[in-house]
């Protein structure tokens, strides 16, 4: 830049340079507008990677959780991280990773170290669009795909028996959208479940949640375009008919001061009559909240609830005994 600014111009070499090393260190993320649709600029793109962008040998060694490092080197430890899953149609989930070291084959057996399972890798392929191209073996710095691991998702790291490597997974942003999803006719929930798992699985960014509280399903996502796209998916590739709608709001009550009441029961029905004397006292929970003053406390439960609280049961019956199995009620109440 202050060359640029002493001489007025950059040659094209100096150009090549200087994003040649801004890429290396990540300074600079290049953005090339293209359409593979009409045949346009993909050329550009191609040269640039070829001429301009950084060799995987370049770049600086990949970092693992445990803050160490991972070569591009091909005589090293076979790892291999995963960064995006398709699910096709009578082929199931096709998962595409990255080679970051060592050299991996048909018929190569990988640990997930996320998972601990054990993974054969019986194909290999180069993608090429929709096209895959079967290959015997990639090497660090190839890109390439799979078909039928059986416990690996995106963000997962595999490698060598043994190596123990655990590459620093990617941070995808946090929802900005939510809706409550649902399928216009009845029987579909299942078709719908199953779509959604698709979904989610093949963008990480997409998260669905069964609310037990809201009794909906509530579909996370990035904004309207991301939330049409999916949407677009369900309609045409899932054939589903849903509704879209805001999810509901979970209204809560809680005790906000201390309250006692009671209550006389008495019935006559012919038999034996019924009498009850019913006392109870309710008062906001705290961490380290005392016993009951002044009461024949015999029996004390605590119980963890769902958002967050905690309610604590006290059993201090006077004068008489209730049956066990009419606690579970009495607690309900």
């Amino acid at each position: 830049m202050e060359k640029y600014f002493d001489q007025g111009e950059l040659t094209e070499e100096e150009m090549k340079a200087g994003l040649h090393a801004s890429m290396i260190k990540h300074d600079i993320f290049p953005l090339f507008c293209v359409s593979a649709e009409k045949n346009m600029g993909a050329g550009r793109i191609m040269s640039f990677i070829d001429y301009v962008a950084p060799a995987p040998t370049e770049m600086p060694a990949q970092k693992t959780k445990s803050g160490g490092t991972v070569s591009c080197d091909v005589n090293g430890p076979t790892c291999l991280f995963v960064f995006k899953t398709i699910i096709e149609p009578h082929i199931g989930e096709l998962s595409l990773f990255k080679v970051y070291s060592g050299t991996i084959k048909v018929g190569s057996e990988l640990i997930n170290e996320n998972t601990g399972v054990s993974e054969k890798f019986n194909q290999l392929f180069l993608m090429e669009g929709h096209n895959r191209v079967p290959v015997t073996e990639l090497v660090a710095g190839d890109i390439g795909a799979t078909i039928k691991l059986r416990s690996t998702h995106v963000n997962n790291t595999l490698h060598d028996k043994g190596a123990n490597i655990e590459l620093v997974p990617i941070e995808f942003p946090h929802p900005n959208v939510t809706v409550a999803i649902s399928s216009v006719n009845k029987g579909d929930e299942e078709k719908l479940s199953q779509a959604l798992h698709t979904l989610q699985e093949e963008d990480a960014t997409v998260r669905v949640e069964v609310s037990p509280e809201l009794k909906q399903t509530l579909l996370h996502c990035q904004g309207e375009l991301h939330l049409k796209v999916l949407q677009w998916k369900i309609d045409h590739i899932h054939k589903l008919e849903v509704k879209l709608e805001k999810p509901k709001i979970p209204y809560r009550e809680t005790i906000s001061r201390k309250a006692e009441s009671n209550y006389r029961h008495k019935k006559q029905s012919g038999g034996a009559g019924q009498f009850a004397e019913v006392y109870m006292r309710i008062e906001p929970w705290y961490e380290g909240i005392p016993n009951p003053e002044g009461l024949n406390l015999r029996h004390k439960e605590e119980f963890e609830l769902d958002w967050g609280g905690k309610l604590v049961f006290c059993n201090c019956i006077v004068g008489g005994a209730i049956d066990a199995r009419f606690l579970p009620s009495i607690l309900k109440v």
